[in-house]
């Protein structure tokens, strides 16, 4: 289920160019979370910009559903990247909030 919700998360078509922000998500499972969050971090690299994948502990309210162990993974598009010419190079660039931006995944490292 990890491995899917991994694969799920690598986002929206890799050839359009979006930046995306990640989070993980997790009740009483810290570890197996900063793990898959390490890992989306590897995966989606560029397409974070300078984003780090966001991790933590969820609320009562999903966690009385997912129940101990769960790990949710949330994924939203920023906003589109600059605009590329003909050949692939820098164009135009759009103005774009980034958002907020995370200083560390928050989930303690894997070992």
């Amino acid at each position: 289920a990890v491995a899917a919700a991994e694969e799920l998360a690598g986002g929206p078509d890799p050839d359009v160019a979006v930046h995306l922000d990640v989070a993980v998500a997790h009740l009483a499972n810290p570890d197996r979370a900063a793990t898959l969050a390490e890992h989306l971090q590897e995966r989606l690299g560029e397409r974070l910009a300078d984003a780090t994948v966001s991790c933590g502990e969820l609320g009562a309210v999903l966690g009385a559903h997912g129940g101990p162990g769960m790990i949710a993974v949330c994924v939203a598009p920023r906003g589109p990247v600059p605009d590329r010419g003909p050949g692939g190079e820098p164009g135009e660039d759009h103005e774009h909030d980034p958002g907020p931006q995370s200083s560390g995944h928050g989930c303690p490292a894997s070992t």
